[in-house]
């Protein structure tokens, strides 16, 4: 490429017939001058290029982080959620057997409590009639030892048992 100094230095041969040197002269400093001008203009643009040429490669080397840890971050996110939906179900699992355990230990417990109550209720009737043949042969021996041998002792137990069943006879409507 030329450069200005190229031109500034130019020498041209000398004819009888020439062009007036100090004319040439004159115009090669004009166009040295504007040429100078435009060699340092394309200089400082050439310049300006190389530096916006790394200032976007450095951009464009950011661009691709931060696209890397944009990915990254989803990665992370998707792991993240797998992980939290398989303890999730994992904990899901766990209550829904620890809940059907403690149904059936309740259920079962239940089904104890009712059979106990069952084998009371049977002990209790069992009792019952125990009770009322233990009665009735006490009452039976009173009776007995009544007719056998009278004292005031079982004449108040026979008179209020006297008492009683008149008293029912008379609570009861005649059937005139």
């Amino acid at each position: 490429m030329l450069k200005p100094i190229d031109i500034h230095n130019a020498e041209f041969k000398r004819t009888f017939k020439g062009y007036s040197e100090e004319e040439v002269d004159a115009f090669l400093a004009k166009v040295v001058g504007e040429y100078e001008q435009l060699f340092q203009e394309n200089k400082r643009l050439r310049d300006e290029v190389q530096t916006l040429k790394r200032q976007l490669g450095e951009l464009q080397s950011k661009d691709d982080d931060i696209y890397g840890l944009i990915a990254l971050a989803k990665q992370t996110v998707e792991e993240a959620r797998d992980v939290a939906t398989s303890q999730a179900d994992s904990l899901v699992t766990t209550a829904k057997l620890r809940s059907e355990r403690q149904v059936a230990e309740v259920e079962n417990e239940l089904q104890r409590k009712r059979q106990r109550i069952q084998q009371l209720a049977r002990e209790e009737k069992l009792f019952k009639e125990r009770m009322r043949q233990l009665m009735e042969s006490f009452w039976s021996m009173l009776e007995r030892t009544e007719l056998e041998i009278p004292s005031e002792e079982t004449k108040v137990y026979r008179d209020l048992g006297l008492d009683t069943e008149t008293k029912e006879a008379s609570d009861e409507p005649s059937t005139d």
